[in-house]
């Protein structure tokens, strides 16, 4: 065999495990997506010491719920009330923030993305 026929046989082989790699990486992407996704959408719940005051929100900071026991209504000034109830919120956003970049964290990157990371990159320096 030619050292011309070699050479295009080899590209060959590039050309499919190039192809091999873009469609494993498109569906650990996709894979990784729908993990993030999900991560971003467990909620985490949030208390004041009395339990008077309890929210609930996503890895995103959207607020689901927002409880308040009578105790608060009464017992609170309305001024109180609404730093009681900022602080409370802040926090659980906070921690659920911190348990979304937490996780998403354990969701290793797949093998393939990092070989066609590399691949990418030394295309580049050719």
């Amino acid at each position: 065999m030619s050292a011309r026929d070699q050479a295009w046989l080899d590209e060959m082989a590039d050309a499919e495990r190039h192809e091999q790699l873009a469609r494993a990486a498109t569906s650990a992407m996709e894979e990784y997506g729908a993990g993030a996704a999900r991560l971003a959408s467990s909620t985490v719940e949030g208390r004041t010491r009395d339990g008077w005051v309890v929210v609930k929100v996503d890895g995103t900071g959207e607020v689901h719920q927002v409880t308040l026991r009578p105790e608060a209504v009464t017992r609170y000034s309305p001024s109180a009330l609404g730093k009681v109830v900022t602080h409370t919120l802040r926090t659980a956003q906070l921690r659920a923030r911190e348990a979304f970049e937490r996780e998403v964290a354990k969701l290793s990157e797949p093998p393939a993305l990092a070989e066609s990371d590399e691949l990418l990159r030394r295309a580049r320096l050719d």
